[in-house]
């Protein structure tokens, strides 16, 4: 993923690395995807789980 700012690059990386920038995407009004935030959710309530759909969908399954 590419990070433009009036025209000029300001991050170039990963979709993992650049949507678990909380500064970055702050910095930029940036929008998290769904999945990304869900996982992160998920890790403040002590479940670690991979950026997958079916993953997240089966940890909170799990939630109670």
């Amino acid at each position: 993923i590419i990070i433009l700012e009036k025209g000029k690059i300001v991050a170039q990386d990963k979709p993992e690395k650049i949507f678990t920038n909380d500064e970055l995407i702050s910095a930029h009004k940036l929008e998290v995807p769904f999945v990304y935030q869900m996982q992160k959710e998920l890790k403040k309530r002590g479940i670690a789980c991979k950026n997958d759909l079916n993953e997240i969908g089966d940890a909170l399954c799990r939630l109670k």
